[in-house]
């Protein structure tokens, strides 16, 4: 399979942070699907995703951002023949079920196909599994019919809890008083020379063969059902469509809607909980590794990280600007006592050195003021001034002309008044605030904080952007990109090369990378990690380039992505950290006390704060700034201007696969009904009839009556047709739209973040 690289760059979903390595996990898995599709092909197999893979499918387009393995299911017949065909078709993999368990005490009723037992580095491994070097692999489920008559399915269900029962009793009594009752009514009997649970399990898969379908109207995994009770119609399997998933496609059971709402009622709901197995699948593996190699390092906390060294402040203190200029004006008041003392004391000539030397410092002085503040400064021009003042009482003395101490002490007093005024002015007093973004499209995190500073009239803000290097799968360095020139023509770009930290020493250094070399994906060079930075400035402040859903103490999952963006370098050098609100500064504090130990709380509750989010900021202007579409005005505007309730009606095609023509009966009573209604309620119809190749060769006549009917729809006038695969319709609908209703697909899921009421239609119903 094929990704871009931006693939495995972290990422924020539906709120929650997926970090890179999870970005490899999953591209491992989908690489393991690919090898499965091939054996299914070959074998003309059907699978489909199940579980939580088939949510992410209809959800998400992809994996649950909060999920990280793979479930697939495969109705009996075609688990069977692909158990017996896969470990020839893929020798390379490993196959773990019933018939393949090496100590015969697997206890799943399902199949675990996996690349690898144990974590690699290989470059062959790497290249091919995308850089992740753990175990990853893939769930299938076998989907067995259950038989029609309550009596039977009810005797099918008990012989097979009875056969769990003793596989999982130790030996004794009990255990051998069972064995005799599953001889005795079910003519089973184990032989005690092999393993048992093998035996047992196997006797089970024997059982779930016995029906073939035949008469069979709903289908289930065997295990799952003596467990939550599920079953689903069997018409659900009778075939199959692929959806989008991730950078590919994906199979799922053609009622996916109804296969899903089986499983979990509301399942467009996201939840996120705690339940499964450990998260991610990877951590024991990633745990036990030598942290040396660079996949696996990671940031350890140090005391000398979290406090600034005292050496580091006034060594580095001396090189800034404006310490140069505090210490120069010192300078100048004492030598201008000097000379004046001497010409009080006849001794002028002992001046001259003294004189000269100043003038050397004001010139070179000038010259650190120009190249930091540029051509035109006006506190230049004044040392300049004060050059013409220092040579003309020097070529005073050397030419033997009296001089009168009162006069020349004024003369002193006048050009250092301008000096220390200017001075005051132009450098000590004027703040220089420092921003180095990184990616011009994280710049949303770091814009409403410069803009602020940039209407500052007493600051100098810059805008610095840094190169970045991508790292390979093996952690070795990459392309090394740099995007000063993709910034808004707004927005006066610095080059990182010619901007003199050390000169500068700005009061603010605002920055939004907190990784360092602690990231999969990509890094910035040494000088600008957090602790080389902090050297340059007396405020480091980091600012998250994402914002997140809230994370609750008891998130268990949500807390783990804290791994991978909160205890960081950047986090721990920087002075201050502003986060997006206080649950999330609560949420950094217990974070990151965990992570460097109870002692060190007040230090975090005194640096992080919780003031929002510039990302915040730039949706808002956006969300002002967006103007509805003129064709839209006509339909969602009352005679007095105000808004009508608008509301956005998202049909999925692939859904006539499952209804037939009820499909199109329920968009005309749904169509009906807001016309009815058109005075006060607008609807944006979206049809989305260019993803539906699928459907157009399925079910052609369905699709040309569906097609039909959006062009009467179009042709009416009364509503809006929309296209959400536009940036533009589908921003205006998520700031003008009330609410949603439809199917189910990811648009549900893209409305409830943006807090719009979300009802999914039901085909069985017409509405009211």
């Amino acid at each position: 399979m094929q990704f871009p690289k931006s693939y495995f760059e972290d990422e924020v979903r539906d709120g929650f942070y997926v970090p890179a390595m999870m970005k490899r996990a999953w591209a491992a898995q989908l690489e393991v699907l690919s090898d499965i599709e091939r054996v299914c092909e070959k074998y003309h197999l059907h699978y489909q995703a199940d579980w939580g893979t088939l949510m992410g499918a209809i959800r998400h387009g992809g994996f649950i951002p909060w999920d990280d393995d793979m479930d697939i299911s495969m109705l009996r017949k075609d688990y069977d023949i692909f158990n017996q065909v896969v470990s020839d078709e893929l020798p390379e993999y490993k196959v773990l079920n019933f018939d393949h368990s090496q100590d015969g005490n697997y206890d799943s009723q399902l199949t675990h196909i996996y690349n690898e037992r144990r974590a690699r580095v290989d470059k062959g491994f790497l290249d091919k599994f995308h850089g992740f070097p753990f175990t990853a692999g893939i769930d299938i489920f076998p989907m067995d019919y259950i038989p029609p008559a309550k009596e039977e399915r009810e005797r099918l269900f008990q012989q097979i809890k009875t056969l769990f029962a003793a596989a999982a009793m130790p030996e004794g009594k009990k255990r051998d008083e069972l064995l005799r009752y599953i001889e005795k009514n079910y003519n089973i009997k184990p032989d005690i020379k092999r393993p048992l649970k093998r035996q047992l399990y196997q006797n089970v898969e024997k059982i779930c063969r016995e029906y073939t379908g035949e008469g069979a109207k709903f289908v289930t995994n065997i295990a799952s059902h003596i467990i939550w009770g599920y079953m689903e119609p069997a018409e659900y399997y009778k075939d199959t469509i692929r959806i989008p998933f991730e950078e590919g496609r994906i199979e799922v059971p053609m009622a996916y809607d109804g296969a899903m709402e089986h499983k979990v009622n509301q399942y467009m709901q996201p939840v996120r909980d705690n339940k499964g197995h450990d998260y991610p699948f990877y951590q024991r593996q990633a745990d036990k590794l030598n942290t040396a190699h660079p996949l696996f390092q990671k940031y350890v906390f140090s005391q000398s990280d979290l406090y600034r060294e005292e050496s580091d402040k006034e060594n580095q203190g001396q090189l800034g600007l404006k310490v140069h200029t505090k210490e120069m004006l010192k300078l100048f008041g004492a030598v201008r006592d000097g000379v004046v003392g001497m010409i009080r004391q006849g001794t002028p000539e002992y001046a001259v050195d003294l004189l000269a030397d100043c003038q050397d410092g004001v010139i070179a002085l000038g010259n650190r003021i120009e190249e930091a503040k540029g051509n035109g400064c006006t506190t230049v021009t004044v040392l300049e001034q004060f050059c013409e003042v220092l040579y003309t009482i020097y070529e005073s003395i050397l030419n033997g002309d009296s001089l009168n101490a009162d006069a020349v002490d004024r003369q002193f007093e006048e050009i250092l008044v301008l000096i220390t005024e200017r001075m005051q002015k132009d450098i000590i007093e004027r703040k220089v605030a420092v921003f180095l973004p990184y990616k011009a499209s994280l710049w949303d995190s770091l814009e409403s904080v410069w803009k602020a500073a940039d209407e500052d009239p007493d600051c100098d803000a810059y805008v610095i952007p840094i190169p970045y290097c991508e790292k390979e799968f093996d952690g070795t360095m990459g392309e090394i990109h740099y995007e000063g020139n993709q910034f808004p023509d707004d927005v006066p770009i610095t080059n990182y090369e010619t901007f003199d930290f050390a000169l500068q020493h700005p009061d603010m250094i605002f920055f939004h990378n907190p990784y360092d070399e602690y990231n999969l994906a990509a890094t910035v060079p040494p000088m600008f990690y957090a602790k080389e930075l902090r050297k340059y400035t007396d405020n480091l402040i980091y600012i998250p380039w994402f914002v997140l859903d809230e994370i609750e103490e008891g998130d268990m999952r949500g807390n783990v992505s804290m791994d991978y963006f909160c205890t960081m370098p950047g986090v721990v050098c920087a002075d201050k950290v502003i986060v997006q609100s206080e649950k999330m500064r609560q949420a950094y504090i217990r974070k990151l006390t965990e992570f460097a130990g109870e002692d060190t709380r007040p230090v975090w509750e005194e640096k992080i704060l919780g003031l929002g989010s510039p990302v915040y900021d730039k949706e808002r202007e956006r969300r002002n700034s967006l103007q509805m579409p003129e064709d839209w005005k006509k339909v969602c505007l009352k005679d007095d201007g105000n808004l009508k309730k608008f509301v956005l009606y998202n049909t999925v095609p692939e859904a006539m696969l499952e209804h037939g023509s009820a499909m199109l009966d329920k968009i005309r009573s749904v169509l009906e009904i807001f016309e009815g209604q058109k005075e006060e309620v607008a609807l944006a119809w979206c049809a989305n009839i260019s993803k539906s190749e699928y459907v157009k060769r399925m079910k052609p006549a369905l699709w040309e009556e569906y097609q039909q009917l959006v062009k009467e729809y179009c042709n009416t006038g009364w509503g809006v047709y929309c296209d959400l695969s536009k940036d533009d319709e589908r921003e205006a609908l998520m700031k003008y739209g009330s609410a949603y209703y439809g199917d189910s697909d990811s648009t549900a899921t893209l409305c409830r973040r943006n807090d719009m009421a979300v009802m999914i239609q039901n085909v069985g119903k017409k509405g009211k």
